[in-house]
């Protein structure tokens, strides 16, 4: 199919545009993957059942990384915002069940009836998940406004599809492909990249207390990965600046 040929075209020629700084990804990849070792599962209920619940959320983040840089490499920047919103909202579930272990079997039985269903849906409120109270740590609001500008970009309204038409006077055309030739393939991959760093350091504590003594490790590792974005990030700097700018970098 012609529309696979131009995906793997797209691919090639933003891998190239990023250089060395494809390498993030796999950095990343790699310190969401070597948390799961640290992990000790406690011997007893409810503790037991909200660390494995929280390592399924943890591992299907990382998918979400994985899949959000998969897709904005094929140059569809709008769904790669999908799968960002998803990891958002993946990591916070995890804190909520942190903080409250007995939501972990909620979480778990939401698929086993109706009314469990809309016991998970209403243990897992966006209201709740993004608390506005002393307990809404700041982190978490800045995943909160990342997840609501995702959110505004994920529906069919004009925000969303705005990037998949062109329209003149004459014609009406819609586009496979909604990234554009300008800073965009920089500012949304830091921008997905450095939600991430966010949400692995949200990991880090909620896992801290099953943790073997791996853990310290782990943290230098993440701590360095971190460092490691924030020098490609004044790289980009000037790439993006000299756009107007789709999110606001400040790394």
């Amino acid at each position: 199919m012609k529309l696979i040929e131009d995906e793997r075209q797209h691919y090639v020629a933003n891998a190239k545009a990023l250089g060395d700084s494809t390498a993030l990804v796999h950095d990343f990849e790699n310190v969401y993957a070597a948390l799961t070792p640290c992990i000790e599962i406690p011997p007893s209920e409810p503790q037991k059942m909200a660390v494995v619940s929280m390592i399924y959320l943890l591992v299907f983040c990382r998918r979400q990384l994985t899949i959000g840089v998969l897709t904005l490499m094929r140059s569809y920047r709008a769904d790669s915002l999908l799968h960002l919103r998803r990891a958002i909202e993946t990591c916070a579930f995890a804190v909520r069940i942190c903080k409250h272990p007995d939501l972990a079997t909620v979480w778990a039985n939401g698929g086993a009836s109706d009314d469990a269903y809309a016991a998970y849906r209403k243990a897992f409120r966006p209201r709740d998940v993004f608390p506005p109270d002393p307990d809404h740590e700041q982190p978490l609001s800045i995943l909160k406004e990342r997840y609501d500008l995702c959110s505004t970009l994920m529906h069919g309204g004009v925000f969303g599809m705005a990037g998949q038409f062109e329209t003149t006077p004459e014609s009406f055309r819609l586009e496979f492909f909604d990234l554009p030739p300008d800073h965009s393939l920089f500012s949304v991959l830091w921008q997905m990249l450095d939600t991430h760093k966010e949400m692995l350091h949200f990991f880090g504590r909620v896992f801290d207390p099953h943790t073997n003594d791996q853990m310290a490790a782990w943290k230098v590792r993440l701590n360095a990965v971190e460092a490691k974005l924030a020098v490609h990030g004044q790289r980009w700097t000037p790439v993006i600046l000299n756009h107007t700018k789709a999110f606001p970098l400040n790394p």
